[in-house]
């Protein structure tokens, strides 16, 4: 007599079986940001590196998310990835921090 197959179930399971491992909970909602410094003037040439801070509806930092930069004035200020401001030509630019849904900005003064 043959012997019943033992190892259909085990292959059932194993099909069965994630394998993302535990989900992740979701990022926390950001509700502000904050650019610094406060006032920043710099000449045409210069670079100057911004900081940002994310606060959560509580007021508690919030760390670990992507910031968006962008310059509401190209032709004033240019910004990159890493929140570092050019100053290109004389005049004022809005600098913009984007976290999740949250924006904070600041005006940039730009001297010859």
């Amino acid at each position: 007599m043959p012997r019943p197959l033992r190892f259909v179930p085990v292959l059932v399971l194993a099909a069965c079986t994630s394998r993302a491992g535990p989900s992740q909970p979701p990022p926390p909602e950001v509700k502000s940001v904050a650019v610094g410094p406060a006032h920043p003037t710099l000449a045409v040439g210069q670079t100057l590196q911004l900081a940002d801070t994310a606060y959560d509806a509580q007021g508690r930092v919030v760390t670990g998310l992507t910031v968006t930069w962008t310059s509401a004035n190209r032709a004033v200020a240019t910004v990159d990835q890493h929140g570092v401001v050019r100053g290109v030509g004389p005049g004022q630019a809005q600098i913009s921090a984007t976290v999740t849904s949250a924006t904070g900005t600041l005006t940039l003064q730009v001297t010859p």
